[in-house]
């Protein structure tokens, strides 16, 4: 669920409102009258609220320090509508989601002008959340249809449904098998629209799409989608790091030369390499993988972990060993080092025994070994 960060600013801004506009603001959400909630990124949230005379579209922008609040309405800020907004997204962020799918193609303008200067289609935002893009409620998905296999991606019924789709369905077994039903079918009929697989990536990057990039391997169509996503990504539907790293991974599995140096220049995204060593183990260069990790070992204790753990699973029993042995000596749990104590002699195995005792005050057999 998207979190948002700007509390203290919302009390602000509801301290300053008068007692009269709090309380319609109030009657506003008691009687149900914001729909159509959306939200671009974090920074600005919007709804439709059905006034008794008239539609209005209050929304609020968290740029700076200052949030700013703006309504149609045209009446002095905060209105009552805005007021009716801010308490709800205090109360009710998880309902804010993102632009749906059928509007990727018709953007044109900024979010605020498009949103609030110029007419906006609200009557294509639902009213109330589509079952799929809220948080699992323990029910069956019986709302995933089949979809038309048949027709353009751009048209197949199932498409929206999986790139607007909440994270937390792709744990459910029979979304599961309809994803996995749905991929296959596409890639035996050849499809290779590469941008709109793209742009489904980008809506939903937990959407596991590793069989597509496998096909596109090498592919210039899917490079060259795949970049201009990557440096001009839409300003509706945000570039965050989960997303920016979801498409390095693809693209490291099409073309993990080209990769590389776009791994670098997102590398806060992935600060310990350990996404991109996954990408290349994944593009079948298990040795680049490796080298990424070994030259570039994090200082942060957990982090060292993790990449070591990852190293052991990935290199021969041989190259591992050294890593097992720090491990070991990092953490101090000595199972790192006994499951493979048959294979170092005894001097070396002295010395680490030795080391290891003078770091955790216990011998790495325990503390009950002579």
């Amino acid at each position: 669920m998207t979190r948002i960060s700007h509390t203290d600013r919302l009390v602000d801004i509801l301290d300053k409102a008068p007692i009269r506009t709090l309380n319609q603001a109030r009657d506003y959400r008691r009687d149900d009258r914001l729909v159509r909630r959306l939200r671009v990124g974090t920074q600005f949230y919007a709804a439709e609220l059905v006034g008794y005379q008239d539609r209005y579209h209050p929304a609020v922008r968290f740029d700076g320090n200052s949030p700013s609040a703006t309504c149609t309405c045209s009446r002095r800020m905060p209105c009552a509508h805005a007021v009716a907004l801010l308490l709800d997204l205090a109360e009710v962020l998880h309902l804010f989601l993102e632009l749906p799918w059928a509007l990727r193609n018709v953007l044109e303008t900024s979010p605020t002008a498009w949103l609030l200067d110029q007419p906006f289609p609200w009557e294509r935002i639902p009213q109330e959340a589509p079952a799929w893009r809220l948080p699992p409620d323990g029910r069956a998905p019986h709302w995933l249809p089949t979809g038309d296999t048949r027709s353009p991606l751009s048209r197949d019924g199932a498409t929206p449904i999986f790139a607007e789709m909440h994270p937390g369905w792709l744990e459910n077994a029979a979304v599961e098998r309809r994803l996995g039903s749905w991929i296959e079918q596409r890639l035996d009929q050849g499809r290779d629209e590469a941008y709109l697989w793209v742009q489904l990536a980008w809506f939903q990057p937990a959407l596991p799409l590793t069989p597509v990039w496998m096909t596109f391997a090498g592919n210039g169509d899917a490079r060259l989608a795949m970049l201009q996503q990557l440096m001009a990504p839409s300003p509706y539907w945000h570039a965050t790091p989960f997303r920016r790293v979801s498409l390095l991974r693809a693209l490291t599995v099409v073309d993990r030369l080209t990769a590389t140096p776009f791994w670098d220049i997102f590398r806060s995204d992935d600060p310990n390499r350990l996404a991109q060593a996954d990408s290349l183990y994944l593009s079948g260069d298990q040795a680049g993988a490796c080298r990424v990790l070994e030259e570039h070992l994090p200082e942060d204790p957990e982090a060292r972990r993790k990449v070591r753990a990852r190293l052991i699973a990935w290199l021969s029993p041989a190259e591992a060993l050294p890593h097992r042995l720090a491990l070991a000596l990092e953490s101090g749990e000595s199972s790192w080092a006994i499951a493979v104590q048959d294979t170092v002699n005894s001097d070396a195995w002295n010395l680490f025994s030795r080391a290891f005792r003078e770091r955790w005050q216990v011998s790495p057999e325990g503390p009950d070994s002579p």
